[in-house]
Formats: structure tokens, C-alpha cells, sequence
């Protein structure tokens, strides 16, 4: 009797011990409900900093460095910036054109005069170094990224007036793990 006991006890540990492994996944990102993008966007000015979950459609990914990735929920006029952490590296091209689920921080990005100033403080400078051959479709390109800045600099105005801040939010996620649906 005590064999059988015994027995049972290590074949319910085992069974315990294998349905522990076999479920789940391997990282946080299955584990929590994920935010939509859009209940994301209309809330992250007062989550700034906290660990989230969101799943959103991959719009595309940065072709230059691979470590940014574009979601877009419902409204696919508003997009979410997603930026990979130390942890993840490039992110793969199989998440483009598909339902992403990512875990990250809420981070805020300000554009204030500052920043518009040396933006166009560094578009002149590659204005002016460009070659003769190129000088042309420098300015142009200066000269469109002008019209951008004024555009910028109204929608700053416009939210001082409105809330007394006098800059835009763009609100990101830095990533520490994600998954392709």
C-alpha cells in the first residue's frame, strides 16, 4: 500500500510538474490583457513611466536600424511608436502586417521649440554641406521641412492656449519583449 501511495504521489508531482512546463508562454506579453492602441493613446499622458501591454497591427518596421516598429489599432490614423530595448534587439520582419502584442513603458517624447530649432539647425547643416549637384533638391527638401515646422509650431501654439503646455506629446513604448499573433 505504501508503494502504491508512493507512487501516486510522484506520478500527480510529475503530472503537475509537466502541465506547469507545457503551459503558458515564455515570456510576459501572454499573461496580461493587452491594451488596444487607441485605449492606450487616450490615456497615456497619465501613465507615463507604467509597464503596459498593447496589441495593435504592424504597420511597418524602421527599414534603417530594424529596432522601431509602427501599430496602428482601429483608427489607423493614429499610430503607436514602439522602439526595441536592449533586451530585444531588431525586431523580426514577420511582424509586419500582423497583430503584434508588445510589453513595454509608456514613454513621452516633447516637442518643444528646442527641439524644432535644432531639427532645423541640422537639416540646414546637411542643406549646406550637400553637393553642388545635390543643392537643389536640398533646399527643396529644406524648404518642405520649413512648411512641417510651421505646421508643428501652430499645433504647439494651439495647445498653449488650450492646456498651458507649451509643447506636443508623442508617446511611445519601449519595449522589453513582444510577439507575433
Amino acid at each position: 500500500m505504501k508503494k502504491f501511495f508512493s507512487y501516486a504521489i510522484l506520478l500527480f508531482l510529475a503530472a503537475m510538474y509537466m502541465a506547469g512546463c507545457g503551459s503558458g508562454s515564455n515570456t510576459k506579453t501572454a499573461e496580461a490583457v493587452p491594451m488596444t492602441v487607441d485605449s492606450l493613446l487616450a490615456v497615456a499622458g497619465d501613465r507615463i513611466g507604467d509597464s503596459v501591454v498593447v496589441e495593435g497591427f504592424c504597420k511597418t518596421i524602421c527599414k534603417k536600424c530594424g529596432r522601431k516598429l509602427f501599430l496602428t489599432g482601429d483608427d489607423s490614423t493614429k499610430t503607436l511608436r514602439i522602439e526595441s530595448g536592449e533586451s530585444i534587439g531588431m525586431f523580426d520582419a514577420g511582424a509586419v502586417h500582423a497583430i503584434v502584442r508588445v510589453e513595454g513603458r509608456i514613454m513621452e517624447q516633447r516637442i518643444d521649440e528646442d527641439y524644432l530649432q535644432q531639427w532645423a539647425d541640422q537639416a540646414a547643416e546637411r542643406c549646406e554641406s550637400a553637393a553642388a549637384a545635390e543643392q537643389e533638391t536640398a533646399q527643396a527638401d529644406f524648404g518642405r521641412l520649413q512648411t512641417r515646422l510651421d505646421k508643428y509650431r501652430a499645433r504647439i501654439a494651439e495647445r498653449n492656449k488650450k492646456e498651458g503646455k507649451n509643447y506636443l506629446s508623442v508617446y511611445y513604448i519601449e519595449a522589453d519583449g513582444y510577439e507575433i499573433q
